[in-house]
């Protein structure tokens, strides 16, 4: 992602010439995956490349994860302070899986294993799974609707998930929600970057995107946005030295950061390039 997202826009021919494999197919599978852009390929062949002959900086690395938080909560109108950096949907997911109150945990019955599977795991005395069923191939608003109960502790949802391209309707999802209590996790990695995200509309308390698709990452550069009020309760999944906001790296005990960067991994590949 560029520095400064809004310094210039490109026509969609302009937009085009960035991608090479363009030039010989038409590529109609970003969904799964794009072709690299040639300003994200050429900013992570720099990085490897100083890394390479000796030229780099290791702060270097972490300051680049730090813009990269920043550009995204910029792209979402969120604060920084709410964006922890992971390498994956199913980090981000594990790491809200572990930390919540007893009740039920309403997911779609055949919703993306990487959302699924860390739920699934919660699941234990004091939380129960609820699948909620459809006679499409995805899970409809209404369904999850008709599987929140009293009970419900959070909803789990896609908000366009791949199998058949269909988009909730997040807005009466988090009416629903709100009516007993509970609250919203939402994977947005299968739309934003194609589709605008109301974020004040929808208020997810949870709010998950993997880049590698319509943003362009590489993999391995995942955001999670926690809800501010959330932040201070929540715990890493794997506690690090990027977890404490001491600045040490050797001994001593954990004083994790008030802002949702107590949740980060260390940063991979995927955040060290910089774009032009």
């Amino acid at each position: 992602m560029s520095k400064n997202p809004e310094s210039r826009r490109l026509t969609s021919g302009q937009f085009r010439c960035l991608f090479p494999a363009l030039s010989r197919q038409v590529w109609l599978d970003t969904p799964a995956a794009p072709p690299a852009a040639t300003p994200v390929s050429q900013a992570l062949k720099t990085a490897i490349d100083q890394w390479t002959s000796g030229d780099f900086a290791w702060t270097d690395w972490v300051d680049a994860g730090d813009e990269a938080r920043v550009i995204f909560a910029r792209l979402l109108g969120v604060s920084p302070s709410t964006v922890a950096l992971l390498a994956s949907t199913g980090e981000a997911a594990a790491t809200v899986a572990k930390d919540l109150p007893a009740g039920d945990i309403v997911i779609g019955d055949l919703e993306y294993r990487s959302l699924l599977f860390p739920f699934m795991n919660a699941e234990d005395g004091e939380h129960q799974l609820i699948r909620a069923t459809s006679g499409a191939p995805g899970v409809r608003t209404s369904d999850l609707i008709a599987a929140i109960t009293k009970r419900a502790r959070l909803v789990v949802v896609s908000d366009v998930l791949s199998q058949d391209g269909h988009r909730l309707d997040l807005k009466r999802l988090r009416e629903a929600t709100d009516a007993v209590g509970a609250q919203l996790f939402v994977d947005a990695t299968q739309s934003l970057g194609a589709l605008r995200f109301d974020y004040d509309r929808i208020r997810p308390d949870y709010l998950v995107v993997h880049g590698y698709k319509w943003l362009l990452t590489p993999r391995g550069a995942a955001f999670l946005v926690v809800r501010d009020s959330l932040v201070r309760d929540m715990r890493p999944l794997a506690p690090n030295v990027q977890s404490s906001i001491d600045g040490m790296y050797f001994g001593g005990t954990p004083s994790l950061w008030p802002t949702a960067a107590r949740l980060d991994t260390s940063p991979g590949v995927a955040l060290l390039g910089r774009c032009p």
